[in-house]
């Protein structure tokens, strides 16, 4: 089973702003998605993150127009063409929100 086959929701390269602090990095940084999905988020950060360390998150919905607010838990950090990407499951958000960016990244899914 491929990871695709085995995520609980498909992911998107869809129009979103993200905008993420955290105990190592406090004042806001703000950056574009890798992808999204309904559970989590990738992302390019300016540091490393170890598995489990919490990151608050904004994300502005670009064709929406909304904005969500929510922590993410680092599944993993790592490295990509001299970038760093971490990926996120989301947690602490409300549900009305999760209905929101499950259908934002399902508009923009490939399949």
């Amino acid at each position: 089973m491929t990871p695709e086959e085995s995520r609980r929701f498909p992911r998107a390269e869809a129009p979103l702003k993200i905008y993420y602090s955290s105990e190592f990095e406090p004042n806001e940084q703000a950056v574009g998605a890798e992808d999204l999905s309904a559970s989590g988020i990738s992302f390019q950060t300016g540091h490393s993150y170890s598995r489990e360390d919490i990151l608050k998150l904004r994300l502005e919905l670009l064709e929406m127009k909304k904005t969500i607010h929510a922590e993410g838990r680092v599944i993993r950090s790592f490295e990509k063409e001299d970038k760093i990407i971490t990926a996120v499951e989301l947690f602490n958000i409300d549900y009305e929100d999760f209905i929101l960016i499950l259908d934002y990244s399902l508009a923009f899914y490939k399949q």
